[in-house]
């Protein structure tokens, strides 16, 4: 099963894309295979993760909505909305948010209620429609406030 996906632009001549792909080869699957990341230096600078997953789940895709309290900038999140987009198929869940102008990739890790992802310094927490957080894993105090807006689902 493969999925992919081409994110909104992050600037006038930047956009990015994932694939998730769950079939491989016979045998051990290559470096390259496990994790392919590419960056092109050319003015339309694209950037593509691909990530080969063993397994025969379909791996799915939501996107969601949100918009947080006066203290998102802080974090480097966008003024107003931004989408917010979910992997998940074969074990992993993976989240992906628009941080200080860069998509960053967070984890699922466990959580007493709702979702609890991770990545670099941060913490997003989401409730679903109960909302959404985003805090600061060394400043525990330090946090904002979300909603969600809408959201779509789709398998790819």
């Amino acid at each position: 099963m493969l999925c992919g996906l081409n994110t909104a632009p992050l600037g006038a001549s930047q956009r990015t894309s994932a694939v998730l792909n769950t079939s491989h080869r016979d045998g051990a699957p290559t470096t390259e295979e496990i994790i392919g990341l590419t960056a092109s230096a050319s003015q339309e600078q694209l950037t593509d993760l691909h990530i080969f997953l063993r397994g025969t789940d379909p791996i799915s895709y939501k996107l969601a909505r949100f918009s947080c309290d006066g203290y998102a900038v802080e974090f480097g999140l966008p003024q107003g909305e931004f989408q917010v987009e979910y992997f998940n198929g074969d074990g992993n869940s993976l989240a992906v948010l628009p941080i200080n102008g860069r998509s960053l990739v967070f984890a699922n890790v466990l959580s007493g209620s709702g979702a609890r992802y991770v990545a670099a310094r941060y913490i997003w927490s989401d409730g679903g429609m109960r909302g959404a957080s985003l805090s600061d894993a060394v400043s525990a105090e330090k946090h904002t406030l979300c909603r969600q807006v809408e959201s779509g689902n789709g398998n790819k």
